[in-house]
């Protein structure tokens, strides 16, 4: 590999940085690289966007610059590798960006805890500190498509939390990396779990379909109002909500099978009275019914990590038994149900899982949240579990 450049991480402006000093050397203790933290910060010039007092962004060449010049100016060797760490955004909100011609990294702290949730900013540097060894020493590339690696390198805030959650290596970076380059990252996740940080999340998985051929359905705010319930609630930086719109056949495979796999799968849709079948669509946006054998056919492969299925949509208890026998928890709508009422059971019943309660709980919280908004249909949800069945 050569000679192992310092890393030298450095201020950009006037930012506050936690003291990494401890961290810098625990990780230069790896006899992998060595890690400094300069005191003093480096002056740079205003940002080049700005927009009201809301929005100030810089290109990744003005602070690259910056650095080379601190570079030239002999205070650090040509091979040494500098990180830049600036609290401004850096082009479109990019959390770092890294160029090989200038030898640098430039790590953006902008609201980083408020921007990634649970993800704390010491858990970010010490991260990007060791990704940052490991791309120096192993001229080892990111790649822009998400991959839940963290050599993950998008603008996507929810890869990003996802890559730096997981801390997993996909398999072409599990390639390429050398086995010290490896020890490097997994004492950097050691660190960061050490200052109690969650590593497990759990995935909400959202689909939705309101075909052409049928009546509208209030589909985007029933998806707003429980993104905005997890965002507020106490559990927030243990869940992920991922969301699947305009649902064909196809889709639901694809996204039940993504990784993590999902601990909660929730419908959002049209159902059909009488054999109480989910509304799909079809490649040409109409309906496509899909009963609930289908759904229990499925799930019957892949459902293995699945607590609960919630179909809320019209007439869905026809649907229950198939799906209950591959599922510890199912919750059907008794009857047809209203949107504002549709909508109200999902913000009570996530009000009560993003705070960590369990199933049973949060569906009386659903029912209840229907009542309290005067919608007179709290009986409509049922909840059904493989022992016994509950109202």
């Amino acid at each position: 590999m050569g000679q192992k450049p310092t890393l030298r991480i450095l201020r950009l402006g006037d930012c506050y940085l936690p003291d990494l000093s401890e961290y810098a050397l625990a990780l230069s203790s790896r006899d992998y690289c060595a890690i400094t933290i300069e005191d003093g910060f480096l002056p740079i010039a205003e940002p080049d966007y700005k927009i009201g007092d809301f929005i100030s962004e810089y290109l990744f060449d003005a602070l690259a610059r910056t650095l080379d010049g601190y570079r030239q100016s002999g205070h650090a060797a040509q091979t040494d590798y500098l990180i830049g760490v600036v609290n401004h955004a850096i082009q479109r909100n990019y959390f770092s960006i890294a160029r090989d011609d200038y030898s640098c990294v430039v790590a953006s702290i902008a609201d980083i805890e408020q921007l990634l949730g649970a993800v704390t900013l010491l858990e970010f540097l010490v991260l990007e500190i060791a990704q940052y060894a490991v791309a120096a020493i192993e001229k080892h590339e990111w790649h822009s498509e998400p991959r839940r690696c963290l050599f993950d390198f998008c603008g996507d805030k929810r890869d990003i939390v996802n890559s730096l959650r997981y801390r997993s290596l996909c398999s072409s970076c599990e390639t390429r990396i050398s086995s010290s380059g490896k020890a490097m990252l997994a004492f950097a996740a050691q660190i960061a779990n050490r200052n109690g940080v969650a590593t497990n999340m759990q995935k909400v998985l959202f689909v939705s379909a309101d075909p052409s051929d049928a009546s509208r359905l209030k589909i985007q705010r029933e998806h707003r109002e429980i993104k905005q319930e997890m965002q507020m609630s106490a559990g927030r930086g243990c869940f992920e909500f991922d969301c699947h719109l305009a649902l064909r056949p196809a889709d639901l495979s694809r996204a039940l099978l993504q990784v993590p796999r999902p601990i909660v799968l929730h419908f959002s849709g049209h159902g059909t009275s009488g054999a109480g079948a989910l509304c799909l669509e079809d490649e040409t946006g109409h309906t496509q019914s899909v009963t609930g054998e289908a759904i229990a056919a499925l799930l019957s492969p892949i459902a293995s990590q699945l607590s609960c299925v919630i179909l809320n949509s019209c007439y869905s208890e026809v649907q229950a038994s198939a799906i209950l026998k591959h599922v510890p928890y199912v919750v059907v709508m008794s009857d047809a149900i209203g949107d504002d009422a549709a909508i109200a059971y999902s913000v009570g019943f996530y009000q009560g899982l993003f705070n960590h309660e369990a199933i049973p709980t949060a569906h009386a919280l659903g029912c209840a949240q229907i009542q309290l908004r005067n919608q007179h249909q709290q009986h409509v949800p049922k909840l059904h579990c493989r022992d016994k069945k509950t109202g």
